[in-house]
């Protein structure tokens, strides 16, 4: 196995297995919290600089904050 491949293949797996961390600008952050307690039913952790964090499964956690009111652009 080539070491590009191998490589690949480390990175491959250790994303599989890694807790994921997003971190979600929004611009109305008031709006976004009842989005994502209410509508999605995440539960807030902790409020750290104006943003909120909310912990998921697996080891992973969320970190909703204030964008500052720049263009946020949206990725699928």
């Amino acid at each position: 196995m080539s070491r590009s491949a191998a490589t690949a293949g480390m990175i491959d797996v250790m994303l599989k297995n890694a807790p994921v961390v997003p971190y979600i600008p929004a611009t109305d952050v008031g709006r976004a919290r009842k989005f994502y307690e209410e509508k999605v039913g995440l539960v807030p952790r902790e409020e750290i600089a104006g943003g909120v964090v909310y912990e998921c499964g697996n080891r992973s956690w969320i970190f909703l904050y204030p964008s500052g009111g720049a263009a946020v652009i949206q990725t699928l």
